[in-house]
């Protein structure tokens, strides 16, 4: 076995690199141990409140994006994400690679990373990765531990998995115990999927998100999945809810989810639930918003304004948003955040919160503002209290391109 220390910022930290004819014959985790290295030495850089804003920016977003490391796919952004979080939330001191399954244009890699919290055994992982362009790049990654399901598990038995973890996850964030950058970090998870999701990073209304949203705000205390129906690599299933009566959710509570069967495991991808029967009697009218000639913090109004609407679909309120907002893939990203995480804590009888602009910074080209969100009920612990938006000046006018959610 060859052992290499890692020289970040004097951490001293040992990597276990182990092969059956050592690095020299197995070039893939030669690749995957320059890459994890490249991974935990960014986020300490990160964490260096030192480093500039834009860099830290850049950064990060490379980081989310694989890098040089991934194979790139077009229209597929974030599939890094996972191996970020798993950085973040487990902070591994060390992994060893095991014999690799290597040919000669495609390689699978299974990794074991040591965590604190997980002392007794390796956390596993697999990595997918193929020849291409005279180099290895990862093409996939599998999270073993992370999703404690059995391989070939069917999707009742998917489904359950990650409603327990969810229902976990919301407990730890409650219980008084995590600091604040811990409560952001399994916000961030979960409200990706946490590994049991596929497709959030290209679905604009992050289903994900608003089911995590749905456990943090109703709390359910038990659930019950019938049997799913399936068609091919398709599959869904109706799930009811039951929570205790708190606020205006409902005691009952039914989603179907939608299932994609990816190298034969079972994934979500959707849900839908019934409206409200008010929701059905109600029409919202929204008029065309026309951004031109406006100033930023009218921009920022109009959106507030926006997110105030009780009764509006979600749809509706992407729809309505659009205008304000830099047509570019990023800032549509951003837009989808936001309203699902606003959306879905607005509570079955969707009663968003007001908004009011509480700092501001405008320049030629580039503006900031920051709003403070005030939920009807203040004493229901959200999980973000301020929107921080960011504006551009172009030819068009200003217009929004990005909406960070605050503590």
């Amino acid at each position: 076995m060859t052992v290499h220390k890692l020289s970040t910022i004097g951490l001293g930290i040992i990597l276990w690199l182990t092969s059956s004819n050592g690095l020299s014959a197995a070039e893939p985790a030669a690749t995957l141990d320059a890459y994890l290295k490249h991974v935990q030495s960014t986020l300490i850089r990160l964490e260096d409140k030192t480093t500039p804003a834009d860099e830290r920016l850049r950064a990060r977003s490379a980081l989310v994006n694989g890098s040089h490391y991934w194979l790139p796919v077009r229209g597929k952004p974030g599939r890094a994400l996972p191996v970020v979080s798993l950085f973040q939330r487990k902070t591994p001191s060390g992994w060893r690679f095991l014999p690799a399954a290597v040919n000669d244009d495609s390689a699978v890699v299974n990794v074991h990373f040591k965590v604190m919290s997980f002392a007794n055994h390796p956390w596993q992982t697999a990595f997918e990765m193929a020849f291409v362009n005279d180099r290895w790049q990862i093409t996939s990654f599998e999270d073993i531990t992370r999703r404690p399901v059995v391989p070939g598990a069917n999707i009742e038995a998917v489904v359950d998995a990650y409603f327990k973890d969810v229902k976990s996850a919301v407990s730890r964030i409650y219980s008084g115990e995590l600091s604040k950058e811990e409560k952001q970090s399994l916000t961030m998870e979960f409200g990706f999927g946490a590994g049991y999701w596929v497709g959030q990073m290209q679905n604009l209304d992050m289903p994900a998100g608003t089911m995590f949203t749905y456990f943090l705000t109703a709390r359910p205390d038990s659930w019950e999945i019938e049997q799913s129906r399936i068609a091919g690599d398709y599959g869904e299933t109706i799930v009811h809810f039951s929570s205790t009566p708190r606020h205006t959710d409902p005691v009952i509570k039914t989603y179907t989810l939608e299932l994609s069967q990816v190298k034969g495991q079972w994934y979500l991808s959707r849900h839908r639930t019934a409206q409200p029967a008010i929701a059905k009697e109600e029409t919202v009218n929204i008029a065309a918003i026309d951004p031109s000639g406006k100033a930023p913090l009218e921009m920022v109004q109009s959106q507030l304004d926006l997110l105030s609407k009780p009764g509006i679909q979600m749809s509706q309120l992407v729809e309505a948003s659009e205008p304000l907002w830099v047509d570019a893939r990023k800032s549509r990203s951003g837009l989808g955040r936001l309203v699902a995480m606003v959306f879905g804590l607005s509570g079955a009888d969707n009663q968003p919160p007001t908004w009011t602009i509480i700092d501001s910074q405008v320049g030629d080209i580039e503006a900031r503002a920051t709003a403070l969100a005030n939920w009807p009920d203040p004493a229901l612990q959200m999980p973000f209290e301020k929107v921080q938006f960011s504006l551009k000046k172009s030819a068009q006018g200003w217009r929004l391109f990005d909406a960070q959610l605050l503590r």
